[in-house]
């Protein structure tokens, strides 16, 4: 695993990030990747996101995954663009998020049993309709739980404060 403080560091120094993932026997490394574009993902002509974790899966095919922990719900804007940029840079991407944000990506039913769709459909990143075990590859969403009773209190606490 690669912390955003370690994605930051990396991707500092072009070519840093792929010395990273060649040490980690990532296989079929982008030798041409840019600076910031190979753990970030580029969001617009001037700006980078920064994933929270990533994860280099252990197989043969495997290429970082980036992780998102996200307790409160972003304003749709910002999250439309987050997802842009990975589905643009095919990159895999799993969220580990409160219920308010697993509603905002997956959709929910409404009151009468209709479902409404998320923002992620709208990229294509989940097919529309209720959430279905592996329908998405290239995003995964899960609720977010804590192991640490300090940090399950802190997600709490920033749950009962959110609108």
């Amino acid at each position: 695993m690669i912390s955003e403080r370690e994605v930051h560091v990396a991707e500092a120094v072009p070519g840093r990030a792929v010395e990273l993932l060649d040490a980690l026997r990532v296989p079929r490394v982008p030798t041409d990747a840019r600076r910031q574009e190979t753990l970030a993902v580029p969001v617009g002509a001037h700006s980078v996101h920064w994933p929270d974790l990533v994860v280099v899966e252990p197989t043969p095919r495997g290429f970082p995954i980036a992780v998102e922990v996200e307790l409160t719900a972003k304003p749709p804007a910002a999250i439309r663009n987050i997802l842009r940029a990975y589905r643009q840079s095919q990159r895999r991407v799993l969220y580990m998020a409160t219920e308010p944000v697993v509603r905002q990506l997956q959709g929910s039913p409404e009151p009468d049993g209709r479902w409404t769709d998320g923002i992620a459909q709208e990229p294509g990143l989940l097919p529309p309709g209720e959430p279905r075990p592996g329908a998405g590859r290239r995003l995964g969403v899960q609720p977010f739980t804590s192991a640490d009773p300090a940090v399950a209190r802190r997600a709490s606490a920033t749950l009962t404060r959110s609108p």
